[in-house]
C-alpha cells in the first residue's frame, strides 16, 4: 500500500481533528503521533512543527473541545425558530442528529484516563447546561427548576448516545416529549 503524501501544509486544527477522529475510532490509545502522521500523510517533523509533544496536542484538543463542542450546540440553537418549546424539542435531538454524540462519547471515555480532557468535557458541559437553563428561563421556569431540568435534559442527551441500544429513534422522541411535558407542567403549575 503506497503512502499518500500531503502537499498542502497542515494547521494545528488538522492535528486536533485527527486526534478526535482517532479517539472516535480506537479510544485514547489511538492518539499516537505515528498514527496521526500516517493518517494525515506527513512526517513527524510536521507534527513537531506545531506541537512540542503529545501532551501539547492533548492540551490543544482540550482547549478546542471546551470551545467548539458547546459553540456548535449554541450555533445550532440560535439557527432554530424562535418558538421556545420547538427549540427545546429540537435540542433534544441535537447530539444524535448532528453526530456530536459519537464524538462526545469518545471524549468522555478519553477523559476517564486523561485529566485535561476530563476538564475540557466538564467545561463544555457547563456551557451547554447554562444554555439549557437560559432556554428554560425563556419558558418562565423558576431558577431551581431551570437548574434541575437543564441537568435532566443533559443526562437524557448523554444517555441517548451512550446507550443507544436501550432506545430507538421513535423511543427517543417519545422520551423527549415526556420530559418536555413534565417541564411544561412544572412551568404552568408555578405560574
Amino acid at each position: 500500500m503506497a503512502l499518500t503524501v500531503r502537499t498542502e501544509p497542515l494547521a494545528p486544527v488538522d492535528w486536533i481533528q485527527a486526534a478526535i477522529q482517532a479517539v472516535n475510532q480506537d479510544g485514547a490509545g489511538g492518539v499516537r503521533i505515528d498514527r496521526l502522521c500516517r493518517e494525515l500523510g506527513v512526517t513527524k517533523g510536521s507534527f513537531y512543527h506545531h506541537f512540542q509533544s503529545r501532551a501539547d496536542l492533548v492540551e490543544a484538543v482540550a482547549r478546542y473541545w471546551a470551545d467548539t463542542q458547546p459553540q456548535m450546540v449554541i450555533d445550532h440553537v440560535q439557527a432554530m425558530p424562535d418558538a421556545p418549546w420547538k427549540r427545546l424539542l429540537a435540542l433534544t435531538r441535537l447530539f444524535t442528529d448532528l453526530d456530536l454524540g459519537i464524538r462526545d462519547h469518545a471524549m468522555r471515555a478519553w477523559g476517564a484516563s486523561e485529566p485535561r480532557i476530563h476538564e475540557a468535557v466538564n467545561t463544555a458541559d457547563r456551557r451547554i447546561v447554562r444554555l439549557l437553563e437560559s432556554m428554560l428561563a425563556d419558558l418562565g421556569l423558576p431558577r431551581q427548576q431551570q437548574h434541575d431540568f437543564a441537568r435532566v435534559l443533559m443526562f437524557c442527551s448523554i444517555g441517548f448516545y451512550t446507550a443507544p441500544e436501550l432506545v430507538n429513534d421513535q423511543g427517543r422522541d417519545q422520551i423527549a416529549r415526556h420530559v418536555l411535558a413534565l417541564i411544561r407542567r412544572a412551568g404552568t403549575s408555578d405560574n
